[in-house]
């Protein structure tokens, strides 16, 4: 006869129904949690672990050799600015089969004077590379915000 406890799951045996409440002994012992595991044994989250490496960082890469000065409209205000940029072109193709580039930017200027001096700057430390580049962009709009 049935215990008088809690009722059984239609279609199912008292056998059957202590089986599914406790822990069945064909499952086997369970995996250690991450905080037990060993180290040697490798971590089994499928986390994508992100493998972007900064453009001016990858290899030596080439210099358009010419820094140019744009002029621009601020959204805001509709007043002009003007900014020197610099083209890097760097090895290796891009998904169409072109040299992959990349611009690196001075701040914007209220003066087109002080963006040609930025400008000279920039074409001044081209043949040092990419990273030397990108280097005085940094330092240039950080002195801008002091």
């Amino acid at each position: 006869s049935p215990s008088l406890g809690k009722p059984l799951a239609r279609g199912r045996s008292p056998s059957e129904e202590v089986t599914r409440r406790g822990r069945s002994a064909s499952l086997g012992a369970r995996e250690p949690s991450p905080a037990h595991r060993s180290a040697s044994q490798p971590s089994r989250s499928r986390s994508l672990r992100p493998t972007a490496r900064m453009l001016h960082d990858q290899g030596p890469g080439e210099v358009d050799g010419e820094a140019n000065v744009f002029e621009r409209t601020l959204a805001s205000s509709g007043e002009s600015i003007w900014q020197a940029e610099i083209v890097i072109m760097q090895d290796g193709l891009n998904h169409a089969g072109k040299r992959r580039t990349f611009t690196v930017r001075g701040p914007p200027r209220r003066s087109p004077e002080q963006a040609q001096e930025d400008a000279a700057r920039f074409t001044a430390v081209s043949p040092e590379g990419p990273k030397a580049c990108r280097a005085l962009a940094n330092e240039l709009h950080n002195a801008k915000t002091k």
